[in-house]
Parts: structure tokens; C-alpha cells; sequence
């Protein structure tokens, strides 16, 4: 599991806020962005390319999961938007 610097989920924090999610629901963004991050470092897609949410989201409806299905409802453009300056590239 790569490690995300601590600047990035500061600033995925501000991006939550912004967003109006309450706090009680940040931890199930996290969880879903850090699942992301560990798909694309497994599957060698860059974490900063729009085009790497597909397979992501493909790989979740595969396994009959999907972020749509987390609660609270999870926007994953929203998860992307909120990390996507901060990613390695």
C-alpha cells in the first residue's frame, strides 16, 4: 500500500468541506479515495487521469460493489476532484 503524503488528505479535508459533506461521513471518502489510490498503484493506471476512475469503477461492479452502494452515497467525482493536484503522477 502506497502512502499518501499528509498534504493530500489536508487538502482532500478542505475538499470535503467545501463540499458540504458532514463530518461523520469524511471517513467513508477516505476509505473510498484510499481504495482508489491502491487500484491504481496495483494496476499501474495514474491516479491522476480522469480516464483511471472507469477501470476503477469497473473493477468494483465486477466484485457487485459499487461506490453508489456505500453509505453514505459517495459522489466519485467528487473523491477524484478532491485528491486529483495532490496525486502522484
Amino acid at each position: 500500500m502506497e502512502q499518501v503524503a499528509r498534504e493530500t488528505w489536508v487538502a482532500f479535508e478542505r475538499r470535503l468541506e467545501r463540499a458540504g459533506v458532514p463530518a461523520p461521513q469524511r471517513p467513508d471518502y477516505h476509505k473510498w479515495t484510499r481504495f482508489y489510490l491502491d487500484f491504481c498503484h496495483k494496476y499501474g493506471h495514474p491516479p491522476r487521469s480522469p480516464a483511471s476512475l472507469g477501470p476503477f469503477l469497473g473493477k468494483l461492479a465486477a466484485k457487485n460493489q459499487a461506490v453508489e452502494q456505500s453509505k453514505p452515497r459517495l459522489s466519485p467525482r467528487l473523491l477524484y476532484s478532491g485528491v486529483e493536484g495532490h496525486l502522484p503522477k
